[in-house]
């Protein structure tokens, strides 16, 4: 009779445990992917995976962006045969085992999930595995220098903070001449209202997302620490807006004004999308807008006169007041 593996995990190393039992039980099931390596793991475990079998949207979560990220991984080691592939946060995930036509492929994760990942899926030959934090500096961990890579972060930046996702991609600029990344994000209107039910109990929860490519293509052209005023005002600089974001005494508040135009400015709700897929989904937006008042008009103008005399349009003294 098989012996099977007692696993205790906690906190984000215990999502793993859900991820490749929701493709163990898809590949065994329904079919829509056939993981045989995920139904051997699964078979051989000894865990409680009742809320697993409840949580329907994490299964159906898990299944879709395997499908995805199997025809994208798929498609480009067609196109760099001999590459170099990075699985970030791998957990027990057995897509190295899905693939084929690589040189060398790469599962990083904490030192505590790689320690069970050799228990259970013990790798060798052209499959390493290293025992980092994806936020350590672990591009020296990778012997090849100038074969195409493909660095792959599945199921990791909704636990993150933006900072770390930020690092994360240092790391990968740091390390690559030229590199391709396929990350999977999440919307921070998820982040905020959705929680996993096959894991509450382990303490992981959502806390970062970003709502499309640009906007996480404007978070990475900006460095350092990316809650502080001057990264967030050079974000929205570096996407053309015109606006400026400062600090509120309401912890977790920021205000955002528009100071070259009076009122809401034209185009409001379309720069209020951007201005929400930048900022970090944790804060709030309080909008401030300014009018002409006549207490700013006498502070320019002695009288009427002066002003008719100058023959301004609206518009025209709209901005000479302010300035």
């Amino acid at each position: 009779m098989q012996t099977k593996e007692t696993i205790t995990l906690s906190g984000v190393p215990e999502t793993m445990l859900q991820t490749v039992y929701a493709r163990a039980k898809e590949s065994s099931g329904r079919g829509a992917i056939r993981d045989r390596k995920a139904e051997e793991t699964i078979g051989g475990l000894q865990y409680d995976f009742s809320l697993a079998d409840r949580d329907k949207a994490m299964h159906s979560g898990v299944i879709a962006r395997t499908i995805v990220l199997d025809r994208l991984t798929g498609a480009w080691l067609q196109e760099h045969p001999g590459g170099t592939v990075v699985n970030v946060a791998c957990g027990l995930d057995t897509r190295c085992y899905r693939m084929e036509g690589y040189g060398r492929w790469y599962n990083l994760d904490l030192p505590e999930t790689i320690a069970v990942r050799q228990r259970l899926l013990p790798e060798n030959g052209a499959i390493s595995q290293i025992a980092m934090s994806a936020m350590d500096d672990w591009g020296g961990c990778i012997a090849e220098q100038d074969t195409p890579a493909l660095v792959i972060i599945e199921g990791l930046t909704m636990y993150l903070t933006e900072t770390d996702v930020q690092r994360i991609f240092s790391v990968i600029a740091g390390r690559f001449r030229s590199a391709t990344v396929l990350a999977e994000t999440m919307n921070p209107m998820v982040v905020k209202r959705f929680r996993e039910k096959s894991i509450e109990g382990s303490h992981a929860k959502f806390t970062w997302g970003v709502k499309n490519g640009a906007a996480l293509a404007a978070l990475l052209r900006i460095g350092g620490d990316s809650f502080t005023l001057t990264a967030i005002n050079d974000n929205l600089k570096g996407c053309g807006l015109n606006a400026v974001a400062s600090e509120t005494e309401t912890p977790g508040v920021v205000e955002v004004r528009f100071p070259d135009v009076p009122g809401i400015p034209d185009g409001f709700e379309s720069m209020r999308a951007i201005l929400e897929d930048i900022l970090p989904c944790h804060l709030d937006i309080r909008y401030v807008y300014w009018y002409i008042t006549w207490a700013l008009m006498e502070e320019r103008f002695a009288t009427w006169g002066d002003i008719e005399k100058l023959g301004p349009t609206w518009e025209e003294l709209e901005k000479m007041v302010r300035d």
